[in-house]
């Protein structure tokens, strides 16, 4: 018997994986937890996820903060953006509200359409 056959006789036996019902008992490896118990957050402590967010733009129903794009409806934090205004983005979550401001500098481009 050659050294082939004897690595085609290996790979022929039939290997035996998970079954379907282990399959499905398995945990989402991709899944991240969250350790809730480490969270201590104070009752008017603000997000720390949000500190230091500034508005750079707003394009329709999208806005730019800290150079990501985000839509209405999207999270930053616990925030959620609930409204997008001319010059400003409301923020809310369970406990506050807060108003991002576009800040007018010498860099902002105001396009007008006649």
């Amino acid at each position: 018997m050659s050294a082939y056959d004897r690595q085609f006789d290996a790979i022929a036996k039939t290997r035996v994986g998970l079954s379907d019902k282990e399959i499905l008992l398995l945990k989402n490896p991709f899944e991240i937890e969250k350790d809730l118990s480490k969270v201590d957050l104070e009752e008017d402590e603000i997000d720390p996820g949000l500190v230091g967010k500034s508005l750079n733009a707003i394009v329709t129903d999208r806005v730019k903060i800290n150079d990501d794009w985000y839509n209405l409806g999207d999270y930053i934090g616990s925030y959620k953006i609930v409204e997008i205004k001319d010059k400003s983005v409301v923020l809310e979550n369970e406990k506050h509200s807060l108003e991002l401001n576009l800040k007018q500098g010498s860099q902002n481009v105001i396009i007008e359409i006649n």
